[in-house]
């Protein structure tokens, strides 16, 4: 897999690095050509001046956008929280799957905007969230497990290719 940049972009967060570092270290060996693009800003968003795709997975079987949100992490009344490494709370409205998903459309604006007509329905298209320092157990209307990889995908290298791009492309087997 290309990463591009070759090293984590202009992130404080630990847990985009150590994904930047488990997607170079689980398709370094693979047959299949992939890209990753990391912290790609968007020119196009439905709602948002400015938006941001933590990673930008692409390859023949599809595109894929990865939000990866660190330290832990809560859901109540619609409210989200993130406590860093720090201690230090941010709450948000917008959750890091509307956050994908919004991220997803914006980048199908701006290909279906740039591609020949038809080109982008060839491609899978979808998107996960991974909580790699959180086991996540909340059900609630907004997300699905199986566009979920938490902590629990992570104790293995091997799975974690599999789950993760699973979950992006909506449970399709790659």
């Amino acid at each position: 897999m290309q990463m591009i940049p070759a090293t984590p972009h202009g992130t404080h967060s630990r847990a985009e690095k150590r994904v930047f570092d488990i997607l170079r270290t689980i398709f370094r060996n693979s047959s299949e050509e992939y890209t990753a693009y990391h912290s790609m800003n968007l020119t196009r968003h439905a709602y948002k001046r400015f938006g941001e795709i933590d990673f930008l997975i692409c390859g023949r079987p599809g595109i894929y956008v990865l939000e990866v949100k660190g330290g832990r992490i809560a859901c109540k009344d619609g409210i989200w929280s993130y406590i860093n490494r720090y201690g230090e709370s941010n709450q948000s409205v917008e959750g890091p799957f509307k956050q994908a998903e919004s991220a997803l459309h914006g980048l199908r604006s701006n290909l279906s905007a740039n591609l020949p007509p038809g080109l982008l329905s060839l491609f899978h298209v979808g998107y996960a969230v991974i909580f790699p320092d959180s086991v996540w157990e909340t059900s609630g209307a907004e997300w699905d497990r199986h566009i979920l990889a938490d902590a629990r995908d992570l104790n293995s290298i091997v799975s974690f290719r599999q789950t993760c791009m699973k979950r992006a492309t909506g449970g399709i087997n790659l």
